[in-house]
């Protein structure tokens, strides 16, 4: 009879831990993004140029990165997808605060995409939440509302990208 308690009081325990992961999920949507246009820019390739009209385009990957350390995030198959959807923006905001580290890892990862330097953690400032502490998001951005969280090492990646495109 004391299992049978048990179990009776961990099913409503467990339903609602299940529900305010939900929550935190939900929090991370609709939240509209902030684009600092203050920030310098990287172009490690004369074959990427970094365009302006990015930050207007309907369909964007936003994704920040405080450090460029060895097996960073810029070390995900990132040009899949910026070659896949040439109609989604693919915007890097990297806040390493020595940028000749950053070019160096750049290009010994062969990462020739543009990124916004942001050393002074502008986007960070105007889009996360500092008690967080992230050094890393990915976030899949419709018309500067955030949808979805996501990047490279999730197998569903490209499908959620094809997803807010078609929406």
């Amino acid at each position: 009879m004391k299992l049978f308690n048990a179990y009776i009081f961990a099913i409503p325990v467990t339903f609602l831990w299940i529900l305010s992961s939900c929550q935190t999920k939900t929090e991370n949507s609709n939240k509209i993004i902030r684009f600092p246009q203050d920030v310098g820019v990287i172009e490690i390739s004369d074959s990427s140029r970094f365009d302006e009209d990015w930050f207007d385009m309907e369909n964007k990957v936003v994704i920040y990165i405080k450090n460029a350390n060895d097996h960073s995030s810029l070390d995900l198959d990132w040009n899949t997808a910026i070659q896949k959807y040439p109609e989604v923006a693919f915007l890097f905001y990297i806040a390493e605060s020595d940028s000749i580290k950053l070019i160096k890892h750049l290009k010994a990862n062969q990462f020739s995409h543009p990124i916004l330097y942001d050393p002074l953690q502008k986007f960070a400032s105007l889009n996360l939440d500092p008690k967080e502490k992230l050094t890393f998001i990915s976030m899949l951005v419709d018309n500067n509302e955030v949808v979805a969280l996501s990047n490279p090492s999730f197998d569903d990646f490209l499908d959620q990208i094809e997803e807010i495109i078609h929406e």
